[in-house]
């Protein structure tokens, strides 16, 4: 019983400590950072995803291996990189390629 105790309070432990590390963005490209804010898609020349912070910014989120996980009215943190040399259809915010998905929960 003692070891199962101390299983528990060490997975417990591990837990808690995972979930408050801090993301490294020097593991990033240079200008990486982190947004959070509920996930929209706009049906819009074929549709995009947006992603709308708390303090009202707008991002449009692209990603060619991440897309499957985006849903509508989630809420996600993400790392994201701004992609200054191209433009999009929807133009709903500033365009960024999510490099990493941090948390993406439901409502």
């Amino acid at each position: 019983m003692r070891l199962s105790l101390f299983h528990f309070i060490l997975f417990s432990s591990l837990l808690i400590l995972s979930s408050c590390a801090t993301i490294d963005l020097s593991d990033y490209e240079p200008g990486s950072f982190i947004i959070e804010g509920n996930i929209i898609y706009l049906d819009v020349e074929g549709g995009c995803w947006q992603l709308r912070t708390e303090d009202g910014k707008s991002y449009e989120i692209t990603s060619d291996s991440l897309n499957d996980l985006f849903r509508e009215n989630s809420y996600a943190e993400m790392v994201v990189h701004p992609i200054d040399d191209a433009s999009s259809v929807c133009m709903v915010g500033k365009l960024v390629e999510v490099l990493d998905i941090i948390h993406i929960s439901s409502k």
